[in-house]
């Protein structure tokens, strides 16, 4: 016993002792220890990213496309008005377009009647005497006086505006009188004094796609038979014996138009040219009669 107690390690106090202390241990998890590990982009995620944006895009042009497309089913002629031709036909290019018919009374003169003309059935007369030139040739009648100063063409006009569009096919009749107005198309007259009367300047994106096509054909038309150098004003002139247009003003354009159309709606245009008045053109028009 003695023995056994003897081989028993003695605590001496002044000795340190060597303790073994062990580090903790983690407690043990159930999840995944690759979950703790930050994760790369998988190459696999980068074509399926790529087709997603693709996807994006192409959705967005197709209602981009779609928009378009509705735009222009519900305002296509009126964009095409309001911008190809307002661009085409601008006010500083082709400012006699952006005029509308003023309605004009022939005004009473003091001038004399001094020379008086027959052409293939209108008759009138000029407040001049010196004649230096009289041709015809045709259908025209050429007229000068006091040395070439003052000069007429007056022409039997033998085309009709108005039946150049109707051509006797009722399809296509009604078609215009739905496009342009059945009281528009009863005379050549009120054809033209439809195509005079239009004006770029009423254009406007809220116009039904009717009026907008309407529109756009009546302006080509203006533009055709408007010639650049009239100046001042369109005036519509209607008396008993006949229906007229004027293109111009005297004291601002080169020379002055007037179409004119008797009862039966035949047709005949003056050209005056050179130095020439209102008071002039009003003497002139008011001695018109037709055979």
């Amino acid at each position: 016993m003695d023995n056994d107690a003897s081989k028993q390690p003695v605590n001496n106090p002044g000795q340190q002792q060597n303790v073994n202390i062990s580090p903790p241990v983690p407690p043990i998890s159930n999840q995944n220890p690759q979950n703790n590990i930050p994760q790369q982009p998988s190459s696999v995620d980068a074509p399926t990213k790529k087709h997603s944006l693709l996807k994006k895009v192409f959705i967005a042009i197709a209602i981009l496309i779609a928009l378009i497309l509705a735009t222009w089913y519900f305002l296509g002629p009126q964009i095409f008005v309001n911008t190809f031709l307002r661009m085409k036909f601008s006010e500083n290019s082709r400012p006699e377009l952006y005029t509308n018919v003023i309605p004009k009374k022939l005004a009473k003169t003091d001038l004399m009647q001094l020379k008086s003309y027959s052409h293939l059935g209108i008759n009138f007369s000029v407040p001049w005497e010196n004649e230096t030139s009289n041709k015809t040739l045709e259908s025209i009648l050429q007229l000068a006086f006091e040395d070439d100063k003052k000069v007429i063409l007056i022409i039997k006009n033998t085309q009709n505006a108005k039946n150049e569009f109707i051509t006797g096919e009722p399809d296509k009749a009604n078609d215009l009188e739905l496009l342009f107005g059945k009281e528009n198309l009863q005379t050549d007259y009120a054809f033209h004094k439809m195509i005079y009367n239009e004006n770029p300047r009423d254009f406007s994106l809220f116009d039904s796609k009717k009026k907008a096509v309407t529109d756009g054909i009546l302006v080509i038309l203006k533009s055709a038979i408007v010639t650049d150098h009239i100046r001042g004003g369109i005036f519509s002139i209607e008396t008993n014996q006949f229906n007229a247009i004027q293109l111009g003003d005297p004291k601002l354009s080169d020379g002055i138009e007037v179409q004119i159309w008797n009862k039966n709606d035949d047709s005949y245009s003056i050209v005056f040219r050179k130095d020439i008045t209102e008071e002039e053109i009003d003497f002139i028009l008011a001695t018109i009669n037709f055979n």
